[in-house]
């Protein structure tokens, strides 16, 4: 930002009073310039234009403008625009974009928190003339928590000064500081005059290719992923931060959220994560229904989950493992899971921790244990009773295994894969000739089936029927 100095640069009388007025209540000399000498570079860097269109409010903020800038004013008009979001999304250059730019002979005032700490309020006039003047407070969370700053009564004096104000600021989201903001009363007060102008998520498509862009301006810190929205913002290592920053019960549901995920429940019901918040990790949600509200607005103002009406997420799959307490391994809590879904009746959760069981940690047993509550409460979930079957022929208990696949048939006949593992099972027994009907099944429904013409060209070499092997040997080269 350029100083003005009042003795070098020629000024219209006018524009002089109005300097003069201002650098009268500062020690030092402010930082004002008229709005069409603002300049964009010294503001923010090139690649946040990306967020330019991406501020919300835009009726409202074209009203608001209208009135500033109306030339047939009779009274004085006072606007005041609140820009909130995430550090580092273009906050500051959406001000100059859609504000400044637009304001073009008003006086912009853009003082830091030390400056404003200066101002001697009992000199403060009358602005001189009708010029408007924008009074920018950059990161005003800033401005109201210092203890040398009542930017309340600061504020309420320039709208007694002035013919026409704006007050523009912007006021970062998901950070500790803004508790703090909320918790100051004048803080409170002044802020609710303000038009909230909130930015639209950008997309992971989108983020894509914000972080193509930042590369190219050196900008990409480490932790940048250059996938999810959230860590081409704030990186990997601020998303960390934050949520160490929070409180027992945020941590609480990220870990229920990780632990859900490992269970292969990656968008779990909002009231699924209550419970297992509450059953594994000691919190009390289910007799506090505005802990959980806040804890909620928490981790979403944080960016550190989304929410989805009635079921939430992490921002990407990502986040579970470098932000969602990747200290934490939920291998040892997901058996806990267990008696949580089957007293929620969730055969889905039962059926999808069973899977889980079986390929990320190979507990067959615990993993049967899951399939068969979730077969308790929905008998025809024919995938519960295949991937049971598949978990017993692992364990190698193929006559229970069969048992599994022809329930799983029973439900439904045309199913390829049941029909297949049966005959795995039969073969493993040495039940050569059922084996290879299985697979004539299998076969029948999914020509194409190459695993069945395999294991069915093993079966008939076994009981000496060469020829026959060996076609199922060229029908299989030949698909």
């Amino acid at each position: 930002m350029i100083h003005f100095s009042l003795f070098h640069i020629s000024l219209s009388e006018e524009l002089r009073k109005v300097c003069l007025w201002l650098t009268g209540n500062l020690d030092s000399v402010g930082k004002f310039r008229i709005a069409s000498h603002f300049p964009p570079k010294d503001l923010v860097a090139n690649y946040y234009d990306y967020y330019i269109n991406n501020v919300e409010c835009q009726k409202e903020l074209e009203e608001a403008l209208s009135r500033l800038t109306c030339k047939k004013l009779t009274q004085p008009v006072v606007e005041k625009l609140l820009f909130k979001g995430t550090p580092m999304i273009g906050k500051t250059r959406a001000v100059y974009e859609k504000v400044i730019k637009k304001l073009q002979d008003f006086i912009v005032f853009a003082p830091s928190s030390v400056e404003l700490g200066k101002f001697r309020c009992s000199e403060l006039q009358p602005m001189p003339g009708k010029r408007g003047l924008i009074l920018f407070l950059d990161d005003i969370d800033e401005f109201i928590i210092s203890p040398t700053i009542d930017l309340r009564f600061f504020v309420s004096r320039l709208e007694s000064a002035c013919h026409r104000l704006l007050v523009v600021a912007t006021l970062r989201t998901g950070v500790e500081m803004t508790d703090k903001v909320i918790a100051e009363r004048h803080g409170r007060d002044l802020l609710q005059d303000f038009l909230e102008i909130d930015f639209r998520d950008i997309t992971e498509h989108e983020a894509n290719e914000l972080y193509e862009v930042a590369k190219k301006f050196g900008r990409v810190q480490r932790g940048f992923d250059g996938k999810t929205p959230g860590s081409v913002i704030l990186g990997l290592g601020e998303m960390r931060h934050r949520l160490e920053n929070l409180g027992t019960n945020e941590r609480a549901v990220s870990k229920a959220l990780k632990l859900l995920y490992s269970a292969f429940l990656p968008v779990p019901e909002k009231e699924l994560v209550k419970a297992v918040s509450d059953g594994v990790f000691d919190t009390n949600f289910q007799n506090q229904r505005i802990n959980w509200d806040d804890c909620i607005k928490e981790l979403r103002d944080n960016d550190l989950l989304k929410d989805l009406g009635t079921a939430v997420t992490a921002p990407h799959s990502d986040y579970y493992r470098h932000v969602y307490d990747p200290d934490y391994t939920p291998t040892e809590d997901l058996c806990r899971l267990e008696g949580i879904f089957a007293g929620r009746r969730d055969a889905f959760s039962l059926f999808s921790l069973g899977n889980s069981l079986v390929v990320q940690h190979g507990k067959y047993e615990e993993a049967i244990k899951s399939y068969d509550r979730a077969i308790e409460i929905d008998p025809k979930k024919t995938e519960a009773w295949y991937n049971r079957g598949y978990s017993l022929d692992d364990l190698g208990r193929h006559e229970e295994a069969i048992k599994s696949y022809d329930r799983a048939i029973e439900i439904e006949p045309k199913d390829a894969k049941a029909w297949y593992n049966r005959g795995y099972s039969l073969g493993e027994l040495g039940r050569n000739e059922e084996a290879i009907k299985s697979y004539d099944r299998a076969i029948a429904i999914d020509q194409k089936k190459a695993a069945a013409w395999y294991h069915k060209g093993v079966c008939l070499n076994k009981i000496g029927r060469v020829q026959e092997a060996e076609e199922c040997l060229r029908r299989l080269w030949r698909d």
